[in-house]
């Protein structure tokens, strides 16, 4: 079955890509989280939070791969139809035969076919009787063709980053791409439990 669908920023770089025109790149900031900034304590038992987490997942948008009680995982899948929502590339800014203003990543969907897809992992662990952790752990892969370039991939997971070196077009140039979560997954996965009744 196919998976459903559903920062401060570092100084500008000049750039040329994609034929001719002058372009602007201004990169995303790294920041490099604990492991558990997205877990979260709720004053709820384990059946309890279990039972909010399976409520929401069952009605989101993401593919349940496979839940087990037992050991409180759940492994969800996506493909997202709107990565820019999901994860940052920073800001593209170019003139010429490919106009574009906004984010890298969505000149990449727009421009060179580029997708993204990924695996979401929630954790649930009992911590006393009436207190149970959350954990939200996502991996993305976005992956671009280039047109006369080649396939470009990133691939990275909560908390970190992945950065390439992108043909910029001129000389055989290459220039530093680096893609980000925005963490919009995990925050809305928390959210949903701790509005659960």
């Amino acid at each position: 079955m196919r998976p459903k669908s559903i920062l401060m920023l570092a100084g500008p770089i000049l750039l040329f890509s994609f034929g001719c025109g002058s372009s602007k790149y201004t990169p995303p900031a790294v920041v490099t989280m604990p492991p558990d900034a997205y877990s979260q304590v709720f004053d709820r038992s384990f059946d309890s939070t279990w039972s909010a987490v399976i409520q929401y997942v069952g009605t989101s948008p993401f593919h349940i791969d496979n839940f087990e009680k037992a050991s409180g995982l759940v492994t969800l899948s996506f493909v997202s139809t709107n990565p820019s929502e999901l994860i940052s590339g920073g800001r593209w800014e170019s003139k010429g035969s490919k106009e574009f203003s906004g984010d890298y990543v969505d000149f990449l969907v727009q421009n060179a076919d580029a997708n993204l897809q990924g695996t979401i992992n929630i954790i649930v662990v009992p911590l006393a009787s009436d207190r149970t952790k959350v954990s939200v752990k996502t991996s993305y892969t976005f992956t671009a063709a280039i047109p006369d370039e080649g396939t470009y991939t990133w691939s990275f997971e909560t908390g970190a980053s992945d950065t390439r070196l992108v043909s910029n077009g001129i000389s055989s140039g290459r220039d530093t791409i680096t893609i980000v979560p925005t963490y919009r997954a995990e925050r809305v996965i928390l959210s949903a439990i701790t509005k659960a009744p």
